[in-house]
C-alpha cells in the first residue's frame, strides 16, 4: 500500500470456489474511516482484465477458439435469451 500509495485494499482469498479468507486494510475515506471487507470499492477497469484473462485461459484449455463466433457456444440464438443470463457451453 505504501509503494501505491493506496489508502486501503481489501483481500479474498478463494479456494475451490469457497472463501478462505478476507480482510481489509487501511481508510475507506478521507475522514479515515477503517475499510471495512463489506466496503463498496470502484474496481476502475478491472473487470477488463479479469475477463481477458479467464478467456485466454479457456483459450491455452482447448475450450474456447478465439476465430469462432460466440454463437457457437451457445445453446440458441442470442436474442432468443432476452434479459436472461445465458450459459456458455463451454463453462459446463
Amino acid at each position: 500500500m505504501a509503494e501505491t500509495r493506496a489508502n486501503g485494499m481489501a483481500i479474498a482469498v478463494i479456494d475451490d470456489g469457497r472463501v478462505a479468507y478476507v480482510q481489509a486494510y487501511g481508510a475507506r475515506n478521507a475522514k479515515g474511516d477503517p475499510l471495512q471487507t463489506d466496503t463498496v470499492m470502484y474496481g476502475a477497469s478491472l473487470t477488463k482484465t479479469v475477463m481477458a484473462y479467464s478467456t485466454l485461459t479457456l483459450v491455452d484449455q482447448g475450450k474456447l477458439d478465439l476465430d469462432a463466433p460466440l454463437a457457437d457456444y451457445l445453446d440458441r440464438p442470442l436474442l432468443s435469451y432476452g434479459e436472461a443470463r445465458f450459459t456458455l457451453q463451454l463453462l459446463r
